[in-house]
């Protein structure tokens, strides 16, 4: 039976993953935005989140749009 892969895992090239999501704060600094820029982004829909337990956490591929990141 294969292990899960941990965290902190790389993949075949080397790299860590993508994360699929990441905190408010975590991605406000990825597109280099201010809290009232990013927060319009988020009510108008262009970033995308979710609620976990009470925290709000961004889509990570929704920030990748934003930027116009494709891979």
């Amino acid at each position: 039976m294969s292990r899960p892969k941990r965290a902190d895992a790389q993949d075949h090239n080397g790299r860590a993953p993508k994360p699929l999501a990441v905190t408010v704060k975590q991605g406000r600094a990825i597109v280099g935005l201010g809290n009232t820029k990013f927060y319009e982004l988020i009510k108008s829909g262009r970033v995308q989140t979710t609620m976990v337990d009470g925290r709000r956490l961004v889509i990570y591929a929704s920030l990748e749009k934003l930027l116009g990141v494709t891979g």
